[in-house]
């Protein structure tokens, strides 16, 4: 392979805001795994990004949520706009669980620094995605820790410093057309 000059990095030293993005995890989708193996490499997932921020002064975590986190939604298990989906589960098992999976991954990061939770739109679980939304808002509410941000509005926008960091789940508009 070529060879390439190695990047020394400093280390950060300022508070940082990190973010947090695991969009499109589809949980319930038959994959041949059952949902609690499902969570475990979710929580996995979130303990090895956690971990490669060793050493980072975490000011607070950015977690968008929704975007497409749960594969479908309502007792006829289909996308929003009614593709039929294989799952590995009921719609109450699926909706239950993608709330507690939600809870159990906030709890953890809120043991090392405060939270925001922005609301994204997805194209296979629009109202279970709001559901989950609406309930993380209601546990939360009384959180000076856990700031939830619900809005229907496919693009939600959160600042940090003078920056704009912008979220949409893809659907509404296309790539080229997002600047």
């Amino acid at each position: 392979s070529p060879k390439v000059s190695k990047i020394k990095s400093k280390k950060l030293t300022d508070p940082c805001v990190y973010e947090i993005s695991l969009p499109d995890i589809h949980y319930g989708k038959m994959t041949g795994e059952t949902l609690e193996e499902l969570e475990n490499h979710f929580m996995e997932c979130v303990t090895d990004l956690v971990e490669k921020a060793s050493g980072l002064e975490i000011e607070k975590f950015l977690l968008p949520i929704g975007n497409d986190g749960m594969n479908s939604e309502g007792m006829r298990r289909t996308t929003t706009k009614g593709t039929p989906q294989d799952m590995a589960g009921s719609p109450a098992q699926i909706l239950m669980g993608g709330c507690k999976l939600a809870r159990e991954h906030i709890e953890m990061l809120r043991g090392i620094a405060p939270i925001e939770i922005v609301f994204m739109n997805g194209n296979h679980d629009r109202y279970s995605a709001l559901a989950l939304a609406i309930y993380l808002e209601a546990v939360y509410e009384n959180c000076e820790d856990v700031d939830v941000s619900v809005s229907p509005k496919v693009r939600q926008y959160v600042t940090w410093g003078n920056n704009l960091l912008g979220f949409t789940h893809g659907d509404f508009v296309k790539g080229t057309d997002l600047p």
